[in-house]
């Protein structure tokens, strides 16, 4: 049986310092259902010793890795989401950031509504977020259990 083609990609924007940074937090991402998904993690000028830790984290997950070398300048969100919209080949894009935690079901769910979005006069979908203090952050690491 063939996979169906994504509809929806989704682009990570980062630059670390340590693998540390970012590694756990997007390894919470394998509890959530990714099927129809392309996940393109877009790296915006890490430490090379960093992009090669990104880089095999995302080839063990099927993810697709891209190195911007720009480690001269500033860290950029909207040079690393245009790069990874103009990779993107999928209907939808989700533009994420590394720090947020998702449910299992989110990414689904989320599909179910871009499926819906041909109903409306809207051509996007605002997913309204709330960034935990360090504490509860360190809680939820520590668990690994985002409840739905």
């Amino acid at each position: 049986m063939n996979k169906p083609s994504p509809s929806l990609s989704i682009i990570i924007p980062v630059r670390a310092k340590s693998p540390d940074e970012f590694l756990p937090r997007l390894a919470l991402r394998d509890q959530c259902c990714l099927d129809g998904v392309t996940t393109i993690l877009i790296d915006d000028g890490s430490p090379k010793n960093v992009s090669e830790a990104l880089a095999a984290f995302c080839e063990t997950r099927g993810w697709l890795y891209v190195f911007e070398d720009s480690r001269n300048l500033a860290f950029s969100l909207s040079r690393a989401r245009n790069i990874g919209a103009n990779i993107a080949q999928t209907e939808w894009i989700f533009l994420d950031d590394a720090d947020i935690l998702y449910s299992a079901t989110f990414f689904s769910r989320l599909k179910v509504e871009l499926s819906h979005l041909h109903r409306t006069p809207l051509s996007f979908v605002s997913v309204p977020v709330v960034y935990l203090t360090q504490r509860a952050s360190a809680q939820i690491l520590t668990s690994s259990i985002v409840e739905e």
